[in-house]
């Protein structure tokens, strides 16, 4: 057992109900950690309603997650006080079974100080030396932060899914801040964790420096076996068709953010100039861009008149669900005829993957980290900036469902590469690279 050695998840977005995939990740992270034989810990940034803190209002505030405006200006103070005395209000509390983690360590305003020292110019990466007082060894984040241990009691592994925001235009994130943020991440850590190969030249092309320090560590398909189980349960698929107005084998999908990386307007346009996809209606879901919708005129495709997902309608050639749960996305990849991804950029590409478990033939682009992820096994666009290929291979997907059947079975037999277990054991190398021998396995 590696109990002795604690390793503290940091992540500002673990939420339990959330539907990015940074919070599939850090889920899937917390549970290698355990699976991998070590006691874990999360670190949570809540300020008490009164009086002591306990375990289940920290457990109760992150699964009905509030949206908020960052704090950072207004913690200022805290900031200063806790770079210069190395010390932090921090509590240690018993998880009880939450999230598969042993205990939560809550810092008021922890990730609103993260924040502040990865968001401006002269702010330096905060100290997390206080984690060895609350017993880990290890402080292990699931995306970048300005973090930096200055004794040699913690070790810090941070992970770095792609390098999207340097080099397009990402909605509602500033590239100066996460350069900042990335640049503190790379210089203070001791180990790095690339979610793919791709994305490991990404970094090493502008910071070679690091090559020493960068682990590539492939994603596992995220969803949790109860869901997949309950996805396949005739009556529940039934009931998710007859909510969204679909049937089995008689509609496209895509599931993801609607953004300008993802390309999902050329998909649209795509759809209504095929010769035999269009024939089915092309079900879009997730989070929604509004200005680049709104740049791209198709509001009327996303939002009725009132300003309701266009899926309530449950009739036209493109419908947006709006927000599914994840039960719900799964019934939806198990009965779609194929999932849609013609997406730009990506530095890994989980949503390939939940398709490909659970037999979805996958339709997606020759670019970035995709071809690794997927291989042969999939529908590949080689210029997904033309909408005429990308009808065009909607259109071969459609109309041979020979293919559809071999794409789906290569697809499974894909997805096995990506499995928990693999995931586990690479999470445990790169921990146990940092580490004293002192801490090997016993």
């Amino acid at each position: 057992m590696k109990s002795a050695c604690e390793v503290a998840v940091l992540n500002p977005e673990v939420w339990a109900t959330s539907q990015r995939g940074i919070s599939l990740f850090s889920q899937s992270l917390i549970a290698a950690v355990k699976q991998a034989g070590y006691s874990a810990a999360l670190v949570t940034d809540l300020r008490p309603r009164g009086g002591a803190l306990e375990a289940r209002e920290i457990y109760e505030q992150m699964t009905r997650p509030v949206k908020k405006r960052s704090r950072a200006i207004q913690v200022v103070p805290q900031f200063l006080r806790h770079q210069w005395s190395g010390r932090a209000k921090a509590v240690r509390l018993a998880a009880k079974g939450e999230l598969e983690i042993d205990h939560f360590v809550n810092v008021p305003d922890f990730y609103d100080m993260c924040r502040l020292s990865g968001g401006k110019p002269l702010a330096s990466p905060l100290n997390v030396d206080f984690l060895h007082g609350m017993g880990a060894k290890v402080a292990l984040t699931t995306a970048p932060l300005a973090i930096q241990a200055r004794r040699r009691g913690v070790k810090v592994i941070q992970t770095v899914h792609d390098l999207i925001v340097l080099n397009t235009d990402v909605h509602g994130l500033d590239r100066a801040k996460f350069k900042r943020r990335l640049e503190a991440c790379l210089a203070h850590s001791d180990a790095i964790i690339a979610v793919s190969e791709y994305t490991r030249k990404e970094i090493l092309e502008r910071y070679p420096e690091c090559a020493g320090r960068v682990h590539v560590v492939l994603q596992p398909v995220p969803a949790t076996q109860s869901l997949i189980e309950l996805s396949g349960d005739e009556d529940v698929q039934r009931e998710v068709l007859e909510k969204f107005g679909l049937s089995r084998q008689n509609f496209l999908f895509y599931v993801g953010a609607i953004e300008v990386r993802k390309n999902v307007a050329r998909l649209v346009a795509a759809h209504g100039v095929s010769q035999h996809a269009r024939d089915l209606p092309l079900v879009l879901a997730g989070s929604v861009d509004e200005g680049y919708v709104a740049s791209e005129g198709l509001l009327s495709s996303f939002f009725d008149e009132r300003g309701a997902p266009t899926g309530n309608s449950k009739t036209g050639p493109v419908r947006y669900l709006g927000r599914v749960t994840e039960l719900e996305k799964l019934c939806l990849l198990r009965a779609a005829t194929c999932f849609a991804f013609p997406s730009i950029t990506e530095g890994f590409g989980i949503p390939l993957l939940e398709a490909q478990s659970l037999g979805c033939p996958v339709l997606t682009t020759n670019s970035s980290a995709i071809p690794e992820v997927v291989g042969d096994t999939a529908i590949l666009i080689d210029d997904p900036s033309s909408v005429d290929e990308i009808a065009a291979r909607l259109d071969d997907m459609v109309g041979d469902a020979a293919l559809r059947s071999r794409l789906s079975a290569a697809g499974l037999t894909n997805s096995l590469r990506f499995h928990k277990d693999r995931f586990a054991h690479d999470i445990d190398r790169v921990i146990q690279s940092v580490l004293p021998l002192s801490n090997a396995t016993t």
